[in-house]
């Protein structure tokens, strides 16, 4: 039994996403998925550090499974970008929040953290931009695997990061 199965992703979008087989193994797999994108240069001798790692959550208790693998991503001495994206309504709350998201911050990690609270409308484009500026190295993300139906209705921001950012991805799938 794997832990984590990791592939390549080509980003393809539309009609060319039908075939793609990081989009079949993200939605069905039963492990956490790594993704790595077109272009991460990762083929070296030694194993890519990942000193810089965003972590996203929508607060609900099953995207907060994320949280601990980021901070086991990032190690020690590592950075981890802590972000939840809200909607214009939610502003107001934006201490609240971030307060939560400081409280959820595993004990003893060691790891620099800094919280985000980010507006937008499009939670996968706004993650995949704090991603580039604050130079990440991955982007953890739990995913439910939706398919079908409520996928095609309620979209997977899990699905729709995959395709905009340019590091790698750890998709965490439900525990069944």
């Amino acid at each position: 039994n794997a832990d984590v199965i990791v592939l390549g992703t080509h980003h393809r979008q539309g009609l060319g996403r039908l075939g793609s087989v990081s989009a079949v193994v993200a939605n069905q797999a039963r492990q956490a998925v790594l993704c790595v994108p077109p272009g991460y240069d990762a083929v070296t001798a030694q194993l890519p550090p990942l000193r810089v790692v965003v972590v996203a959550t929508d607060r609900s208790a099953f995207a907060n499974r994320a949280i601990p693998y980021g901070y086991a991503m990032a190690g020690s001495a590592g950075d981890v970008h802590l972000v939840t994206v809200i909607d214009r309504d939610d502003a107001p709350r934006r201490p609240e929040l971030e307060s939560e998201l400081r409280a959820r911050v595993p004990r003893g990690t060691g790891a620099n953290t800094t919280v985000h609270v980010l507006t937008g409308e499009e939670p996968a484009e706004v993650i995949s931009e704090l991603a580039a500026r604050v130079g990440a190295d991955a982007v953890c993300i739990a995913s439910r695997g939706r398919t079908g139906l409520s996928r095609a209705l309620l979209g997977s921001v899990a699905d729709e990061l995959l395709k905009t950012t340019r590091v790698p991805v750890l998709l965490l799938r439900p525990k069944e």
